[in-house]
Protein backbone atom coordinates (compact mmCIF):
# COMPACT_ATOMS: atom_id res chain seq x y z
CA UNK A 1 0.00 0.00 0.00
CA UNK A 2 1.40 3.47 -1.09
CA UNK A 3 2.10 5.23 2.21
CA UNK A 4 1.21 8.33 0.23
CA UNK A 5 -2.46 7.44 0.04
CA UNK A 6 -2.41 6.32 3.64
CA UNK A 7 -1.56 9.75 4.92
CA UNK A 8 -3.84 11.42 2.04
CA UNK A 9 -6.79 9.56 4.00
CA UNK A 10 -5.45 10.17 7.56
CA UNK A 11 -5.37 13.95 6.77
CA UNK A 12 -8.90 14.22 5.10
CA UNK A 13 -10.35 12.17 8.02
CA UNK A 14 -8.68 15.08 10.28
CA UNK A 15 -9.81 18.21 8.25
CA UNK A 16 -13.47 16.30 8.10
CA UNK A 17 -13.05 15.61 12.03
CA UNK A 18 -12.09 18.98 12.17
CA UNK A 19 -14.32 21.25 10.33
CA UNK A 20 -17.51 19.51 9.82
CA UNK A 21 -18.74 19.15 13.52
CA UNK A 22 -18.98 23.20 13.48
CA UNK A 23 -21.06 22.73 10.42
CA UNK A 24 -23.15 19.82 10.91
CA UNK A 25 -23.95 21.57 14.18
CA UNK A 26 -25.11 25.23 12.73
CA UNK A 27 -27.48 23.17 9.76
CA UNK A 28 -28.68 21.31 12.94
CA UNK A 29 -29.40 24.35 15.32
CA UNK A 30 -30.87 26.23 11.57
CA UNK A 31 -33.05 23.11 11.36
CA UNK A 32 -34.58 22.87 14.88
CA UNK A 33 -35.43 26.96 15.03
CA UNK A 34 -36.74 26.51 11.73
CA UNK A 35 -39.44 23.42 12.97
CA UNK A 36 -39.52 25.29 16.23
CA UNK A 37 -41.02 28.69 14.71
CA UNK A 38 -43.48 26.17 11.91
CA UNK A 39 -41.20 26.27 9.56
CA UNK A 40 -42.07 29.77 9.10
CA UNK A 41 -39.43 32.13 7.33
CA UNK A 42 -40.81 35.74 8.32
CA UNK A 43 -37.25 37.50 7.52
CA UNK A 44 -36.79 35.14 3.55
CA UNK A 45 -33.97 32.90 2.66
CA UNK A 46 -31.11 35.54 2.43
CA UNK A 47 -31.52 36.16 6.47
CA UNK A 48 -31.62 32.14 6.76
CA UNK A 49 -27.75 31.76 4.84
CA UNK A 50 -26.40 35.13 6.72
CA UNK A 51 -27.70 33.80 9.68
CA UNK A 52 -25.76 30.65 9.05
CA UNK A 53 -22.56 31.89 7.93
CA UNK A 54 -22.31 34.06 11.38
CA UNK A 55 -23.45 30.56 13.22
CA UNK A 56 -20.24 29.10 11.12
CA UNK A 57 -17.77 31.43 11.60
CA UNK A 58 -18.77 32.16 15.85
CA UNK A 59 -18.84 28.52 16.10
CA UNK A 60 -15.41 27.68 15.13
CA UNK A 61 -14.24 30.27 17.06
CA UNK A 62 -16.11 28.73 20.53
CA UNK A 63 -15.80 25.01 19.13
CA UNK A 64 -12.33 25.04 17.34
CA UNK A 65 -10.11 23.39 19.86
CA UNK A 66 -13.10 21.14 20.44
CA UNK A 67 -12.94 19.62 17.25
CA UNK A 68 -8.79 19.37 16.88
CA UNK A 69 -9.21 17.84 20.49
CA UNK A 70 -12.11 15.00 19.24
CA UNK A 71 -10.56 14.56 15.54
CA UNK A 72 -7.13 13.63 17.51
CA UNK A 73 -8.62 11.41 19.48
CA UNK A 74 -10.72 9.37 17.12
CA UNK A 75 -8.37 9.50 14.45
CA UNK A 76 -5.46 8.30 17.07
CA UNK A 77 -7.00 6.67 19.99
CA UNK A 78 -10.52 5.43 19.22
CA UNK A 79 -10.83 4.42 15.63
CA UNK A 80 -7.13 2.08 15.65
CA UNK A 81 -8.03 0.59 18.67
CA UNK A 82 -11.68 -0.10 19.25
CA UNK A 83 -13.22 -2.67 16.75
CA UNK A 84 -17.10 -2.61 16.90
CA UNK A 85 -18.18 0.27 15.16
CA UNK A 86 -21.27 0.71 17.05
CA UNK A 87 -19.12 1.69 20.21
CA UNK A 88 -17.08 3.87 18.20
CA UNK A 89 -20.45 5.96 17.27
CA UNK A 90 -21.26 5.93 20.45
CA UNK A 91 -18.20 7.40 21.92
CA UNK A 92 -18.40 9.93 19.04
CA UNK A 93 -21.54 11.00 20.52
CA UNK A 94 -20.24 11.14 23.64
CA UNK A 95 -17.27 13.56 22.49
CA UNK A 96 -20.02 15.62 21.26
CA UNK A 97 -21.88 16.00 24.25
CA UNK A 98 -18.76 16.50 26.25
CA UNK A 99 -17.86 19.08 23.58
CA UNK A 100 -21.55 20.69 24.12
CA UNK A 101 -20.74 20.99 27.72
CA UNK A 102 -17.60 22.73 27.05
CA UNK A 103 -18.95 25.47 24.37
CA UNK A 104 -22.22 25.99 27.30
CA UNK A 105 -19.34 26.40 30.14
CA UNK A 106 -17.41 28.56 27.72
CA UNK A 107 -20.34 31.22 26.34
CA UNK A 108 -22.76 30.99 29.55
CA UNK A 109 -19.90 30.61 32.38
CA UNK A 110 -22.01 27.15 33.28
CA UNK A 111 -24.06 24.38 32.04
CA UNK A 112 -27.62 25.31 32.62
CA UNK A 113 -30.58 23.24 32.18
CA UNK A 114 -32.11 25.75 29.93
CA UNK A 115 -29.40 24.42 27.20
CA UNK A 116 -30.98 20.94 27.00
CA UNK A 117 -31.25 21.02 23.12
CA UNK A 118 -28.19 22.30 22.99
CA UNK A 119 -26.76 19.01 24.37
CA UNK A 120 -29.00 16.98 22.44
CA UNK A 121 -27.47 18.90 19.00
CA UNK A 122 -23.79 18.13 19.96
CA UNK A 123 -24.44 14.52 20.50
CA UNK A 124 -26.67 14.13 17.42
CA UNK A 125 -23.61 15.67 16.09
CA UNK A 126 -21.59 13.36 17.33
CA UNK A 127 -22.90 10.35 16.30
CA UNK A 128 -23.12 11.86 12.82
CA UNK A 129 -19.30 12.57 12.89
CA UNK A 130 -19.20 8.86 14.24
CA UNK A 131 -20.10 7.48 11.30
CA UNK A 132 -18.63 9.72 8.98
CA UNK A 133 -15.59 8.90 10.21
CA UNK A 134 -15.46 5.22 10.79
CA UNK A 135 -16.62 4.86 7.31
CA UNK A 136 -13.70 6.79 6.25
CA UNK A 137 -11.46 5.27 8.31
CA UNK A 138 -12.72 2.03 7.80
CA UNK A 139 -12.63 2.23 3.93
CA UNK A 140 -8.74 3.27 4.03
CA UNK A 141 -8.57 -0.09 6.47
CA UNK A 142 -10.25 -2.15 3.46
CA UNK A 143 -8.27 -0.43 1.13
CA UNK A 144 -4.79 -0.69 2.89
CA UNK A 145 -5.74 -4.65 3.46
CA UNK A 146 -6.72 -5.79 -0.37
CA UNK A 147 -3.54 -4.11 -2.15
Amino acid sequence: MNTLYVRKNRLIRMLQGIFLPVAIQTFLMLLYALIDSGLGMKDGIGDFFKMMFLLLAYGYVVAGIQSILCALTMEFLINPRIKNHIAVVLISGFLGLLSGFSVIAFVFGKATGDASEWLLLSAVTGLIMGVILRRSYYRAVLNQVSS
